[in-house]
């Protein structure tokens, strides 16, 4: 009897390393210019997880060894790693993203971000439930030498589907949706991502139709909406919206 305890002793402890080497918390920061980058976001490509940086640049996210990382920011060439046992034992790992640079026949031109106020030359007000559906049906002077902005003309550019967004706005169960994004999000997407009140309902109205966005709004599983969030506007909204303004 005391030999078999023993024996299920020592394999116990024999595989205490090995199950604790397949999945552990990686600690990293992810810097600029040797300075810390905020609202990186971090996708294990191999686990389906997804993490942004801090304020100071940090993260944690659960890996092993052979797991794909991605680092994706916007206005910063995306980088991807692959998990080493160093990596694992290294009590930081430190990540440096580079600036995204477009070269056009021996012209670079680097890739920067424009907010709303860089547009309209204030800061935009909150709205009500009525003004943001006026506001999204109607153009709003930009100021002195600019055309006049309409949230739907900029999606309508990117999806080429007028009447769609059209309908949609006229949906209340997509308008509940975006504006939950709009009331309740606000506050990570400006820290984490860094986005002003314009570019959240450019976001809002984007993805109100997600039957997954639908879902997550549903249950409030509001951690879920700030990584699938983050992801479509760094994935594709962002590059999108940046394609259209050039």
């Amino acid at each position: 009897m005391k030999v078999n305890n023993f024996f299920l002793w020592l394999c116990f402890c024999v595989s205490l390393p090995l199950i604790a080497q397949n999945d552990l918390v990686i600690k990293g920061k992810v810097i600029h210019n040797n300075q810390p980058l905020p609202g990186v976001h971090i996708q294990n490509v191999d686990k389906k997880k997804f993490v942004t940086t801090d304020t100071e640049g940090l993260f944690l996210i659960h890996g092993e060894v052979g797991n794909v990382l991605k680092f994706t920011h916007v206005g910063k060439k995306d980088l991807y790693r692959s998990v080493n046992k160093e990596d694992l034992e290294n009590e930081l790992l430190i990540i440096e993203l580079k600036e995204q640079v477009v070269e056009l026949e021996g012209v670079e031109v680097k890739e920067t971000t424009v907010t709303a106020k860089d547009f309209l030359g204030y800061t935009p007000k909150k709205r009500t439930l009525e003004e943001k559906r006026s506001y999204a049906n109607n153009n709003f002077w930009a100021g002195s030498g600019f055309p006049p902005i309409n949230i739907l003309a900029i999606l309508n550019a990117i999806s080429g589907k007028r009447k769609y967004y059209k309908q949609a706005l006229k949906n209340e169960t997509n308008l509940a949706v975006a504006n939950y994004i709009i009331d309740n999000m606000n506050r990570f997407l400006k820290k984490d991502l860094g986005l002003d009140d314009e570019k959240i309902s450019v976001l809002a109205y984007y993805v109100m139709e997600n039957t997954d966005i639908h879902n997550l709004v549903k249950s409030k599983n509001d951690k879920q909406l700030e990584f699938m969030l983050t992801d479509i506007w760094v994935t594709d909204l962002s590059e999108k919206l940046k394609n259209k303004g050039k």
